[in-house]
């Protein structure tokens, strides 16, 4: 699952880092098989980078299973739909969330 958020990341980095301000941290806590927890950070840089664990103190925190992650990143799950369903939690920050998915275009399947 690392790889499918590193991936999503790579794709969508310049865009990540426009969309979001400066020492940002967004944590994913990913359940079911191959889930666990990682932390996207937004650098004072620009840079965007996953790290390959919850850094404790987020600004925003996404929970969901690594089924609906996976459909959230290729587009087949809207985050608002998903968040009304329950299949979604947020904690902190829900705007930064916002600004994060309208930045995520799936991958190319070629």
């Amino acid at each position: 699952m690392a790889s499918s958020l590193a991936g999503a990341v790579r794709r969508n980095a310049a865009a990540m880092a426009a969309a979001l301000p400066e020492d940002v941290k967004i944590a994913f806590e990913l359940t079911g098989a191959g889930g666990g927890r990682w932390t996207l950070v937004r650098g004072e840089h620009a840079e965007v980078r996953v790290v390959d664990r919850d850094l404790g103190s987020v600004d925003c925190r996404l929970s969901c299973s690594v089924e609906d992650f996976e459909r959230l990143l290729d587009g087949r799950l809207d985050g608002r739909a998903g968040f009304r369903e329950g299949r979604l939690r947020l904690e902190g920050d829900v705007s930064l969330a916002l600004r994060l998915a309208a930045t995520v275009r799936p991958a190319d399947p070629s």
